[in-house]
């Protein structure tokens, strides 16, 4: 992946790890694996260029936002060494032609899950033959750019080579699904897994699971994040693949932690999780406004988010809330249903308190916004235009502050991480958290208290940031 800026989770990018093991599983080209924690610039990349002489070069695309570090890190590539520079991703499943068309050093997008077309690609340039034959691949032939027969995604998930990992890493990233059975109107996942043939959403088995999860630990892995787009099912059949990943997780004395749909979080799930090591849970939330959850096509309710809030207050599980503040249809009125509902639950915090809708290219929200006219096209990513203008101007007001406050709030956040994946003893871990807990209701208080005060026409980001401050020298970063 090319150069990555700003925070980011702790642990790997899988989708370049996948690619490297399907490629080293074929033998059919030597390949080494580069950036794959997204820590390295784009100067250590092509330091590992120059040294490694490739025929090709691929690049993941996390994020639109990383669009011109890719087209830079693809340019200075063709400057210092004569290869073949691929790139995939979802944002190039819907924008890679007018990529390509931008930056003549790339040499073609991978459409779709790429394992299976990259093992094609290395195999036709050891026999030199041309790439358009290959299916799910835009290419450039001469001064065309050729998008090629489609191509059906691995239908079975097990039959994939484990990630390519590395020992190093105290929490490692797990795939335990792909796609996503639900879709939402703001989300790319559905989108891009439809867009290639074959079932959107696929599960691996347990066993498969057990299998990568063995190996993690063997090289030292304390902690593991699924990151599945979702990683419950609804009802007892979510219950029990809940159940047998957490037996692994137990026997092999793993903490672990996934993101869910609200209505898939039950109770016995939490109860049965939590003893074996579950420490966190990513809930969709999204919006504190029952109309706007409709507008977003979640097919879940307000209910739903207090009932899964209160499992895991119940249960001691810390909580990473997915959260739209704004979003381009809303009022002054949704804006403060968001601010009172996460207020509520002492989750409004600064990095979640600007968040805004992302109108990514391929989903419903995007064509939305496109047939109104609502769209500032900026290149490489959009911007939505807003129907109220006092939403609008709420947000470029606040946001600054928030930015600088979210220091605070990271710091606490990781001591919550800390004491998760490092403190065995239950009475001494709960006790921190509990701390944690407190100082991070109180920023949420500040925080709710500020956006409040800015509706109203009272800015008041100086005594917003002197209380937040305080709550940090309260409770100061500290190694565990």
């Amino acid at each position: 992946m090319p150069e990555f800026t700003g925070p980011r989770a702790e642990g790997e990018n899988l989708g370049i790890a996948y690619i490297d093991a399907a490629l080293r599983r074929s033998q059919c080209a030597d390949v080494i694996l580069v950036n794959r924690t997204g820590d390295k610039t784009n100067e250590e990349i092509l330091s590992h260029v120059a040294e490694f002489q490739p025929h090709m070069v691929g690049i993941g695309l996390t994020s639109h936002r990383l669009v011109p570090s890719l087209l830079q890190l693809s340019n200075q590539i063709k400057h210092i060494h004569h290869c073949s520079v691929i790139a995939g991703g979802h944002y190039l499943m819907f924008r890679g032609e007018f990529l390509m068309q931008q930056e003549l050093a790339l040499d073609a997008v991978v459409l779709g899950e790429g394992e299976e077309t990259i093992v094609d690609i290395a195999e036709a340039a050891q026999r030199n033959l041309s790439w358009a034959h290959i299916p799910g691949l835009l290419v450039r032939e001469g001064d065309r750019i050729v998008r090629t027969a489609i191509r059906t995604k691995p239908l079975d998930l097990d039959s994939l080579a484990f990630p390519t990992r590395e020992p190093g890493l105290r929490v490692y990233n797990v795939s335990a699904s792909r796609g996503c059975y639900t879709t939402c109107s703001f989300c790319s996942v559905p989108q891009f897994t439809r867009a290639s043939p074959g079932k959107p959403f696929r599960l691996r088995t347990p066993a498969s699971v057990r299998g990568e999860l063995s190996h993690l630990h063997s090289i030292g892995a304390t902690a593991i994040s699924f990151v599945d787009d979702v990683f419950l099912l609804p009802g007892d059949k979510g219950l029990n693949r809940a159940m047998s990943i957490a037996d692994i997780m137990h026997d092999l004395r793993l903490k672990w932690a996934f993101s869910c749909r609200t209505p898939e979080l039950t109770e016995a799930i939490v109860a049965y999780c939590k003893p074996r090591g579950l420490c966190n849970i990513g809930l969709g939330l999204e919006s504190g406004s029952g109309d706007v959850l409709i507008r977003f096509s979640k097919r879940a309710s307000l209910e739903h988010s207090r009932r899964a809030i209160a499992l895991c207050r119940e249960y001691n599980i810390s909580i990473q809330p997915y959260f739209i503040m704004f979003e381009p249809d809303m009022s002054l009125g949704d804006i403060s249903a968001n601010i009172s509902f996460l207020d509520e639950f002492g989750l409004l915090w600064p990095s979640y308190a600007g968040n805004s809708l992302d109108p990514h290219p391929g989903t419903p929200a995007f064509e939305y916004l496109h047939k109104q006219s609502r769209l500032i096209d900026r290149g490489h990513a959009f911007a939505p235009i807003y129907l109220d203008e006092a939403v609008k101007a709420l947000r470029k007001l606040i946001r600054p502050a928030l930015q600088q406050a979210r220091v605070v709030e990271l710091s606490l956040r990781r001591q919550q991480f800390e004491a998760e994946i490092a403190i065995d003893d239950e009475s001494t871990r709960l006790n921190l958290k509990r701390a944690i807990d407190t100082r991070l209701a109180q920023v949420s208080h500040y925080t709710a208290e500020f956006l409040r005060d800015a509706i109203n026409g009272e800015y008041g980001a100086t005594k917003f940031l002197d209380n937040v401050a305080a709550v940090g020298r309260e409770y100061p970063s500290q190694s565990i």
